[in-house]
């Protein structure tokens, strides 16, 4: 009895420990790229607060690059209201990559479309103008693309990757 419970509080340990993840850590070999035009999905890491005419930096959280779902994996990127076209333009700095304990950033060139593809994102703020807002909001908060301007080089980058279950 002894024997049978001690197994199963340490394949529960096992479990609780390496488990729970269903992501793992892939380094990208030397020379890796993503291509320029590559679409990778992103969504808001958190509430971004609008004020018109003015530029903010946001951070946007990755999903998907070519297809693979990953994780921890950061966009760093400049908004501009523009308040004619009732739409937020975003271009892209950085992108940052968290794995084992490890962050490394590199640049990127891009910019954010929204769902259909049109370049940046609806805004609004429930008022029949919109320069009488003070403040506005996103009118949808479903995932945007970054489309890549220029080759990414990922060459010996750590990604958290969606292993196949």
């Amino acid at each position: 009895m002894i024997n049978k419970f001690t197994s199963l509080i340490t394949l529960h340990f096992i479990f609780v420990v390496s488990g729970c993840n269903a992501y793992e850590p892939e380094k990208m070999e030397e020379g890796t790229l993503i291509p320029s035009n590559t679409i990778i999905i992103v969504e808001q890491d958190s509430n971004i607060h609008l004020i018109p005419n003015q530029e903010t930096t946001i951070r946007l959280s990755v999903s998907e690059i070519e297809n693979r779902k990953v994780s921890d994996v950061f966009i760093t990127a400049n908004l501009k209201v523009h308040m004619g076209l009732e739409r937020a333009v975003i271009s892209t700095n950085s992108i940052t990559f968290k794995a084992n304990g490890n962050s490394s950033t590199i640049p990127i060139n891009g910019f954010v479309t929204d769902r259909d593809g049109a370049v940046g994102i609806n805004i609004g703020c429930g008022k029949d103008n919109i320069n009488d807002c003070g403040i506005l909001n996103i009118k949808s908060s479903d995932s945007w693309k970054v489309i890549t301007n220029k080759d990414l080089d990922i060459g010996n980058q750590t990604l958290m990757v969606k292993r196949d279950t």
